[in-house]
């Protein structure tokens, strides 16, 4: 199987593509990029063997303590990547539980992609990774460690993970939005896949997400895989029974959210020639797979204290280290965006969400959302969780540079991000996907909060939406740099408020 050509996206884009109806609002591609953001933040945070150990620290300690968590990271991989998205098509108007499973048995019925991709990925992996470092991203090893591992077990369980995320990625994800966005579908799940590729050598990185975007070619190329050719019969029923219920909710919110969303379909989208293909999707949405992937390899402050040890050991090295977060921020989110700005032909910077026009005619409504969140942070800057999570820089009681310095970091890393989230990612899918750009950007933005509370990270769901329909809205980012930056100090200055006074010589207290 060769690597796809433009040819190949074009014909996906001409069996695929659904007429654009601007009087209906299409929830195939809200919910199912909506339910692929909560199935990878319970993964992360409940789903793997590091939360079996938080949630039964004793059996992990026993002697069947290893093969349990891998049964529990296996039934974990089949809630979130099979058991929610078939709760999820059961939401979706027009679509049937069993159109998607037919889907899944047709596909595991043509193995001969599989098995060439094992065949000719494998062998790739190991010759550029070199065998030392690419196995020991392989649990093989734990087995001399654990006895009670049984190996067949275990590739039994990895076997079902391995099709667990196939189905949710290559079958329910394509085929949900594919009627939307077409071949694009391809490089808006190559976003999600990528954080599955977390901690791997980047030559492997590589390796894979190339695969990954021959085989979901493949798929959406053969309209007798994942049945493409339903568009006719169901074009006219995405307005169905969850959209009958929205209908009831009171008119101000339908405006705000309903309403918004179909004005900027009708604003945004943009009428397609035929034959044509629009690049902006495919460079934008691998820009965004790769700049996460380089900021979770080299950004980390870690990597900042493994190669800068002496630095790292100084009187201000912890803010040191912040000063390198903040800049793989600044350049995964800014330089690399705009270095892709460029290679688009007709793309200017400037127009995307940076100008200052109108800013303060729409100001009264991010007044009016920090208002709303106040209260929220308030109630949250009680709880333990909270003290020991802010600020990040636990030496910012020690004197005024140190917080104003990492008050600053902070500030540059939020703008950084809002023009990645709300300018770069929005503006230049938004004429291809229309308002469903904002379900695509929010995925991301969901991925970037692991780590931080779980109710931060559902929350940030809510704010994505909210500040990505007023990026379109309004064509500026600004508003939510005020609002991200604004609830940011907030956040620290009542952390701060609790923590030992400056002259103690103690830090604020952390996990």
């Amino acid at each position: 199987m060769s690597f796809p050509r433009v040819d190949s996206w074009r014909k996906i884009d001409e069996s695929w593509l659904e007429p654009q109806r601007s009087e209906r609002m299409d929830w195939r591609p809200l919910i199912a990029l909506v339910t692929v953001a909560l199935a990878l933040t319970f993964l992360y945070y409940d789903g793997s063997i590091d939360g079996f150990v938080q949630h039964f620290p004793k059996r992990w300690q026993s002697e069947t303590g290893l093969m349990q968590s891998l049964w529990w990271t296996s039934a974990a991989h089949m809630a979130a990547l099979v058991i929610l998205p078939l709760l999820a098509m059961a939401l979706m108007p027009g679509e049937h539980i069993v159109d998607y499973l037919r889907a899944a048995g047709r596909m595991s019925r043509r193995t001969w992609p599989y098995l060439a991709f094992i065949a000719i990925g494998l062998p790739l992996l190991l010759l550029l990774s070199g065998h030392e470092e690419a196995i020991k991203f392989y649990p093989f090893e734990v087995f001399d460690q654990r006895a009670s591992v049984d190996k067949a077990t275990w590739l039994a369980l990895t076997a079902a993970q391995v099709l667990s995320v196939e189905f949710f990625f290559r079958c329910f994800l394509l085929r949900a939005i594919g009627a939307r966005f077409g071949s694009g579908a391809i490089f808006v799940m190559l976003v999600p896949y990528s954080m599955l590729l977390y901690g791997k050598p980047m030559k492997e990185f590589a390796v894979l997400m190339l695969m990954a975007t021959a085989f979901a070619t493949y798929l959406m190329r053969d309209p007798g895989l994942l049945s493409a050719n339903r568009r006719a019969e169901h074009a006219g029923t995405a307005m169905g029974g969850v959209a009958r219920e929205l209908a009831r909710v009171p008119r101000w919110i339908h405006s705000l959210s309903i309403g918004s969303w179909q004005h900027i379909d009708r604003e945004w989208i943009e009428t397609r020639a035929k034959g044509s293909f629009d690049w902006r999707p495919v460079i934008v949405l691998v820009t965004v797979a790769i700049s996460l992937m380089l900021q979770e390899t080299y950004g980390d402050r870690g990597t900042f204290a493994e190669l800068f040890p002496k630095r790292f050991a100084s009187e201000y090295g912890v803010l040191m280290s912040f000063a390198w977060w903040s800049g793989w921020r600044v350049f995964g989110y800014v330089v690399l965006p705009i270095l892709a700005i460029c290679v688009m032909p007709g793309e200017r910077i400037r127009d995307y969400f940076i100008s200052f026009r109108g800013v303060i005619k729409h100001l009264w409504i991010y007044f009016g959302l920090f208002a709303l969140v106040l209260p929220a942070v308030l109630i949250a800057a009680r709880s333990p969780s909270f003290l020991q999570t802010y600020p990040f820089y636990k030496m910012a009681n020690r004197s005024s540079f140190d917080f104003w310095m990492w008050e600053a970091l902070y500030a540059a890393q939020f703008l950084s991000l809002e023009f990645f989230f709300r300018g770069f990612i929005l503006k230049a899918t938004a004429p291809r996907f229309g308002s469903a750009a904002i379900f695509v950007m929010i995925v991301p933005y969901c991925i970037i909060h692991f780590g931080k509370p779980m109710s931060e990270t559902l929350a940030a769901l809510i704010a994505g939406t909210v500040l990505g329909t007023l990026a379109l809205r309004t064509r500026s980012i600004w508003g939510g740099v005020l609002i991200h930056v604004g609830v940011a100090v907030t956040m620290d200055l009542l952390a701060l408020s609790h923590c030992p006074p400056a002259d103690s010589g103690l830090q604020c207290p952390r996990h």
